[in-house]
C-alpha cells in the first residue's frame, strides 16, 4: 500500500518525529515502522489501529487519502 507508506512518512516528518519515537510508543520496533514506512511490510490489523489514533487520523483516510495533497485534520 503505497498511500500508506507515504502517508505514515508524512505524518511523522510533519510532526517531527522519529521513526524510533513512534515504534517505541505504538510498541513495536523501529525496523518494523521504517518497513511499513518503505512499503516494504503492511502493518497488522490492531497496528494500523494504534497508528491511526497515534496520529488521530481514521483508518479510512490513512489507508486510502494521499495525505500530502489534502488538507490535514479535515476529516
Amino acid at each position: 500500500m503505497i498511500t500508506l507508506a507515504n502517508n505514515l512518512r508524512y505524518l511523522r516528518k510533519e510532526r517531527k518525529l522519529s521513526q524510533q519515537e513512534i515504534a517505541d510508543t505504538i510498541g513495536i520496533k523501529q525496523r518494523t515502522y521504517s518497513d511499513y514506512e518503505m512499503g516494504k511490510s503492511l502493518p497488522t490489523a490492531d497496528v494500523l489501529v494504534k497508528l491511526a489514533d497515534f496520529f488521530g487520523k481514521s483508518l479510512d483516510i490513512l489507508v486510502r487519502v494521499s495525505l500530502p495533497l489534502t488538507e490535514i485534520g479535515k476529516e
